[in-house]
């Protein structure tokens, strides 16, 4: 079989640098010595800890990403050099692929004591000779980072539905599946992936069994959360702990069964690839599954949120106290979400403008790998892992290709996959990330936001499409979903991005919103969606939402705007009299609300750098939506719903000629 059995033996898998400038480059790296680059960047430690109590943020080589090509000596040991404290002792600890790690923990008859921070200087030594040495602070608190960052994140994973696969079990049905997951081993009947190489339930069958089998484990997550009898909150231990253990085999058996590493997988006798990750993103090169579902990761990925984060606490303690799945199920975890960073290879070539991203390494014209509004899709799973990790300086992936010095040696010395980033600690990892989601744009064939206030969230045929709902809308507010997940960290986002959002709602839409809906001409992918209440709703919620997780620091200079027109859009007054061109894309709005005269004019065209709004219908409805369409809004239901799911899609206002003639469904 070539699909390795080595799966069945769990692989295990510079924190603030400078694309933060948060802190000091002296805070974060200290004296650092070369021959090893360490990520020891922060630590924390409960209050009022007994001996054995491990600091959270473990002291990491950056070389553990190459122990396949490069082995850590085993003679390399951490020590502390000096301390303000005899607190703390370091363990190293080597793992069963041969990484490297340091684990601070309290010391015999001590005690982490009341909330202080306290120096200490490490090294990493070989024999004798030191190898590389490091300042840190570990914090002592009340409540450590890991554990807000928990708080926070656990009601998103009920409330994001994507984050459970959308499945809810009845009490009936989820004891079904309790006692089939119980009598086989965490496997769903039905799914012929388990065991198999994916040569043989390749194509679309595979894709959805995977995703289906991930659904079906998030609604497991979802009755862990919620159920009375069998979840969290129920009476009866014995049913809690039923639903916990085939939780913890059902995502052992599925994350075992989807290939990782390049060896992972053999294809006519030889391993699949050389690259961590390749297990999975040279799959569709093989034909087992479409480019498409490689280029979105989420589909293996978002719907175990759930699980994972409403256990994890539980299986941390487990795996401590010796539990065998609890340990296997954190290290498959670990090996399993390599795979988010791993790239088909098209998208991973550097110099060429026809691949997704452009040209990687013309720092004018590219933002890099991940620079587009998928960024908001993966920002799901990515704020998942500084939990999972539960280690803040464990790099967030060790796909190698991201890091800065995988192309050494070659024509691309100096570049990275993604600009002004390698992966250096998770937490780290995670904000860089949250500060690409205001990506500008350099060329009308690339994604990100264009210098007029619009956005566009697809590059493709040599022009921009205008997304100011899907994915634009979204695209931009993640910038506040990032708002709140670093509110109360150490490393709060900057006014910068609170403004980047407030200019944006102030500009664009204050003036593409009319009679409470946005024009459905410029709406993505949404344009025959309900947009009735999205001034009164959805915008007048992110702005009470940016307002309320500012911190004393944080400047918005136009926040007096917003509030606003935040008022107005809720009481239904909102107007708004002016001629506007959104010249980036070929988008003209001619409004008047002064005196008795009341109207909304829009035009939208399509030209070799814009394209029309994005459709995936087998055949597009919204073919006509960038031909010179005129629309005019008096009363403001104009394209009101019953409009639009009756429209003939073939005679848009203002187009002169039927370009189409075929039927449509």
């Amino acid at each position: 079989m070539g699909f390795k059995s080595s799966l069945s033996f769990i692989k295990q898998i510079s924190f603030f640098s400078f694309v933060l400038g948060i802190l000091t480059p002296g805070y974060l790296f200290g004296q650092s010595v070369a021959q090893e680059m360490l990520f020891a960047h922060y630590f924390d430690i409960q209050t009022n800890l007994g001996e054995g109590a491990e600091v959270i943020g473990k002291i990491h080589l950056k070389r553990n990403k190459d122990v396949s090509t490069s082995p850590i000596p085993k003679t390399y040991q951490f020590s502390i050099k000096s301390a303000d404290t005899d607190i703390f002792e370091v363990e190293t600890i080597f793992d069963s692929e041969g990484r490297a790690y340091g684990v601070l923990k309290i010391g015999d008859d001590k005690n982490s004591g009341s909330a202080t921070k306290y120096n200490l200087s490490i090294e990493l030594k070989d024999g004798n000779a030191v190898i590389s040495s490091q300042d840190i602070i570990i914090n002592v608190t009340e409540k450590t980072l890991w554990s807000a960052l928990i708080e926070h994140y656990t009601p998103k994973t009920l409330s994001n539905k994507r984050l459970y696969g959308k499945t809810e079990f009845s009490e009936r049905k989820l004891e079904e599946y309790i006692n089939l997951l119980e009598s086989n081993n965490g496997k769903f009947t039905k799914y012929s992936f388990y065991g198999m190489h994916p040569e043989d339930v390749k194509g679309k069958k595979l894709e959805y069994q995977w995703q289906e089998v991930s659904e079906l484990i998030g609604g497991l997550g979802h009755a862990y959360a919620t159920s009375p009898i069998y979840g969290i909150n129920s009476q009866s231990s014995t049913n809690k702990e039923r639903l916990k253990k085939v939780i913890y085999k059902s995502l052992l058996e599925y994350m075992n069964n989807v290939p990782i590493y390049g060896d992972d997988i053999d294809v006519n006798g030889e391993p699949i690839g050389s690259e961590l990750g390749d297990g999975y993103s040279l799959l569709a090169e093989n034909g087992y599954v479409s480019n498409n579902f490689l280029t979105h990761q989420w589909r293996t990925s978002d719907a175990l949120g759930a699980p994972l984060i409403h256990i994890w606490q539980e299986l941390i303690a487990d795996r401590a106290n010796g539990n065998e799945d609890a340990d296997e199920l954190y290290n498959a975890t670990h090996r399993f979400y390599q795979h988010f960073f791993s790239i088909v290879p098209n998208n991973r070539r550097m110099d060429t403008l026809s691949s997704r991203w452009g040209d990687i390494t013309d720092d004018n014209y590219s933002e890099g790998a991940w620079s587009d509004a998928n960024l908001h899709h993966r920002l799901r799973t990515l704020q998942l892992m500084p939990i999972l990790w539960a280690d803040y300086n464990k790099p967030i992936t060790y796909v190698p290709y991201w890091y800065d010095d995988y192309f050494n040696n070659t024509k691309f010395e100096g570049k990275t996959l993604a600009k002004d980033w390698s992966p250096n600690g998770v937490l780290a990892d995670l904000r860089h990330w949250a500060d690409r989601l205001g990506t500008p744009t350099q060329r009308y064939n690339q994604s990100g936001f264009h210098p007029d206030g619009t956005v566009t969230h697809h590059r493709g045929h040599g022009a921009s499409d205008v997304a100011m709902l899907a994915y634009g809308y979204e695209w931009l507010v993640g910038n506040i979903e990032a708002i709140e997940y670093f509110k109360d960290t150490p490393f709060p986002i900057d006014s910068d991005r609170y403004q980047f959002v407030s200019d944006r709602l102030n500009y664009s839409y204050r003036r593409t919103i009319y009679k409470d809906s946005l024009d459905f001409l410029i709406s993505g992918r949404s344009f025959s969606g309900d947009m009735s209440d999205f001034g009164s709703k959805k915008v007048s919620k992110d702005i009470s939402d940016l307002i309320k997780h500012k911190n004393d620091s944080t400047t918005i200079k136009n926040e007096s705007n917003i509030l606003d027109l935040q008022k107005n859009l809720v009481s239904k007054t909102h107007e708004h009299t002016e001629t506007i061109s959104f010249w980036n894309a070929d988008y003209l709005v001619h409004r008047n609300e002064i005196g008795s005269e009341d109207y909304y004019f829009s035009v939208k065209s399509k030209s070799v750098r814009t394209a029309g709004a994005e459709d995936f219908g087998s055949i597009r409805k919204s073919w006509h939506l960038g031909s010179g369409p005129f629309l005019l809004r008096v009363d403001g239901d104009e394209y009101d719903q019953d409009v639009l799911l009756h429209y003939d899609w073939h005679t848009i206002p203002g187009v002169t000629e039927e370009w189409r003639t075929d039927a449509f469904p």
